[in-house]
């Protein structure tokens, strides 16, 4: 009977052992988890970008003088800073194409404080916001690991990697508050960024799933990043255009690169110096696009002005887009930079002379 019960008892050990297996784990294959992020490998994979970029002072408010004239062909430079990433270990680096946009010369920095001048431009796509860099250097880097920007889903946790404030690399986190979709196609998450992480490295544990491009405004923290995949064809080399950074966009060689998008022969009514008269057309605008608006007016000298109709309903002293005061009578030019803007704006053709004046009108689009 002893013998017996020994056998019960162990019999209702083994069980008991076997039933709380489960919950111990040891029956369940571990479920395979992404690699984690490291700060040090995305130190040496992530850049900050110094570039020197011109602009069209036209497009400068004229009433603050923000440094800009009236001079419908003018330019300035400015200094300006934007983050990237190593895709290729040869220095190949992707960013947003607003960060090389206009650009005169730049430099890649890492967080060793080594840096590397910018050679070449070898791929832009301005629809999406983004460029492929290539630095001058024969040294090997790093390159980051891509991800599936299909693959994500609400709330997974995110790294944005950038030169915040352009003041060096910084990490932040957070995670994906939406997905792309048919009307917006850029990931929103809650990872803090600041001025200069444009063209930084979203994480997904060690794999970048997006390129950053926008900072949400005012208090809300919901920022926008390009998705991989859309980076993905222009690292082909179907896309390879490798062209040296000062040919990619020169002023000097304008004449070459515009796309006639209107022309006509008009006339603008009389007016006064007080109460000018105007002729307007409607261009419709793509983000991230230059125009060039060309007046020729034999006879008398044309104001050529743009406005952006809806900020002229809100704020219609940031609704000038462009003003050009002719130099001389015959012709006058603008040329135009549209940012972010999209859809229709008013270009505008004043007379303030007591007699109405022909004049021949076209718009062009620069093709970089």
């Amino acid at each position: 009977m002893q013998k017996i019960g020994l056998r019960v008892d162990i019999l209702l050990l083994m069980l008991l052992g076997f039933l709380l297996l489960p919950l111990n784990g040891y029956t369940q294959p571990a479920q395979p988890q992404p690699s984690a992020f490291s700060v040090h490998d995305a130190f040496q994979s992530n850049v900050s970008l110094d570039m020197e970029v011109y602009l069209f002072t036209s497009g400068m408010n004229p009433l603050t003088k923000e440094p800009g004239d009236m001079d419908g062909e003018g330019t300035t430079t400015k200094k300006t800073c934007g983050s990237g990433f190593i895709v290729r270990e040869d220095g190949t680096v992707a960013t947003n194409y607003h960060v090389v946009r206009h650009a005169i010369r730049g430099a890649a920095t890492f967080d060793n404080k080594t840096s590397c001048e910018i050679s070449h431009i070898k791929a832009c796509d301005p629809e999406h916001d983004i460029a492929v860099i290539k630095l001058k250097t024969t040294s090997k880097f790093p390159a980051v690991s891509l991800g599936n920007s299909d693959e994500l889903n609400i709330l997974d946790k995110v790294i944005a990697v950038g030169d915040t404030a352009c003041q060096g690399l910084a990490v932040t986190d957070g995670s994906i508050n939406r997905l792309p979709n048919a009307e917006i196609n850029l990931i929103r998450h809650c990872a803090p960024e600041g001025g200069g992480n444009s063209g930084g490295a979203l994480y997904k544990g060690n794999k970048v799933i997006g390129i950053n491009k926008q900072m949400g405004t005012g208090s809300q923290n919901f920022n926008l990043t390009i998705p991989i995949n859309q980076l993905k064809p222009l690292l082909t080399a179907q896309y390879d255009q490798n062209l040296p950074l000062s040919k990619v966009f020169p002023l000097e060689a304008v004449s070459k690169k515009l796309q006639n998008l209107y022309a006509t022969i008009d006339e603008v009514p009389a007016g006064t110096k007080d109460n000018p008269n105007y002729w307007t057309y409607e261009l419709q605008v793509a983000p991230l696009e230059d125009y060039v608006i060309s007046v020729e007016s034999p006879e008398k000298a044309l104001v050529i002005k743009v406005f952006d109709p809806i900020a002229q309903v809100f704020n219609p002293l940031h609704s000038l887009i462009g003003i050009a005061e002719p130099k001389k009578v015959g012709s006058n030019k603008l040329f135009i930079s549209t940012e972010e803007l999209q859809g229709n704006v008013i270009v505008m053709v004043t007379n303030s002379d007591s007699s109405p004046v022909s004049f021949g009108f076209q718009v062009n689009k620069i093709n970089w």
